[in-house]
């Protein structure tokens, strides 16, 4: 038992260098891994936050329109004149 126990070391001695430079490989990659999630996420998080403030901005927009439309501030036509009616009394003048 204690000659196998070499021999694993001796096998694991000759792999040292092509172990560690694996493992140093699989830091890296799930470092950037980690960073292209997290700035996808970061960007998607922006992006959400620039459609909501323009998609308020346009309802607040197509709010003022509506309230400002010509047909809101027209002062009523009591007298008749803009459908070209003539009223009663002036017609029989």
């Amino acid at each position: 038992m204690s000659q196998e126990k070499v021999d694993k070391y001796k096998e694991s001695k000759k792999t040292r260098k092509q172990d560690v430079a694996r493992e140093k490989k699989q830091k890296k990659l799930k470092r950037l891994l980690i960073t292209v999630i997290a700035a996808a996420a970061a960007c998607a998080l922006i992006v959400a936050v620039v459609f909501s403030i323009v998609g308020s901005a346009n309802k607040e927009k197509e709010a003022q329109k509506q309230a400002y439309q010509a047909t809101n501030l027209v002062i009523p036509d009591i007298a008749g004149v803009q459908d070209g009616e003539a009223p009663a009394d002036e017609a029989a003048e």
